[in-house]
């Protein structure tokens, strides 16, 4: 007789704590929003073309040419088969970033003022794109002296 009421009060005790384990994790549920089920972020979903824009200055000395970053110039991201076009800005590091999510085959082409420089090498690139992965273009402007 003596296990059964020993059992029989386990099985209460363990009623009891699942009981006050199920209130108060209701009423922490009433004072909190629920959190939504973790998905990946939207930038998993989406291509990056990166790349950097760097200004060579010739003098009439060449061993006193030299490499800057080229700073607010605009780069044009064109798709080739919508024709849809984004623009961006080169920061104080020379480096502009386009963000898609169309694949296809896209030009990147930098816009430059006569001012700024006077070619551009290359004066565009051609950016396939078919993975999700970044791509990395780079160009270089030239002033000629």
């Amino acid at each position: 007789m003596r296990k059964r009421t020993a059992l029989s009060s386990l099985v209460v005790a363990f009623f009891v704590v699942s009981f006050f384990q199920i209130t108060t994790l209701s009423a922490n549920a009433e004072l909190s929003p629920l959190t939504p089920p973790v998905t990946p972020p939207l930038t998993s979903f989406l291509f990056t073309i990166k790349g950097k824009i760097i200004l060579k200055q010739f003098h009439f000395r060449p061993l006193f040419s030299r490499f800057v970053p080229a700073e607010a110039i605009s780069v044009k991201l064109e798709n080739l088969k919508t024709h849809e076009t984004q623009m961006a800005t080169t920061d104080e590091n020379g480096v502009y970033v386009f963000m898609t999510n169309d694949k296809g085959l896209y030009k990147v082409t930098p816009k430059f003022g006569h001012d700024t420089a006077d070619i551009a090498a290359p004066p565009f690139r051609f950016v396939p794109l078919k993975k999700h992965a970044m791509l990395h273009e780079d160009f270089q402007l030239l002033d000629l002296p």
